[in-house]
């Protein structure tokens, strides 16, 4: 349904949300999806950008996420399937 303002009702939530989080230890993450782009917006797509917004979110940066990030800049590629589902929360 183009044209219905989705995507700015989308964002006026987000706004909000933020605003009334703000203080408090809380993470707010959120992605945009297309359905002509469906190709493209798998869990392994999706999922780096959202922990990535959480983890800019953070004061400190938990030891574990710096782990990962330098494996993953060493390796120049993403985890496959069961290595993004077995990672333990960094909460």
């Amino acid at each position: 349904m183009p044209g219905a303002g989705k995507t700015v009702l989308t964002s006026t939530v987000v706004d909000y949300v933020t605003d009334l989080s703000q203080g408090q230890n809380v993470g707010i993450a959120y992605m945009y999806c297309q359905y002509k782009s469906a190709d493209n917006q798998t869990a392994l797509d999706i999922i780096p950008s959202l922990a990535t917004q959480l983890v800019k979110q953070l004061a400190i940066l938990p030891p574990e996420v710096e782990v990962f990030y330098k494996k993953k800049l060493n390796s120049q590629k993403l985890p496959q399937g069961q290595n993004w589902s077995s990672r333990q929360s960094i909460g």
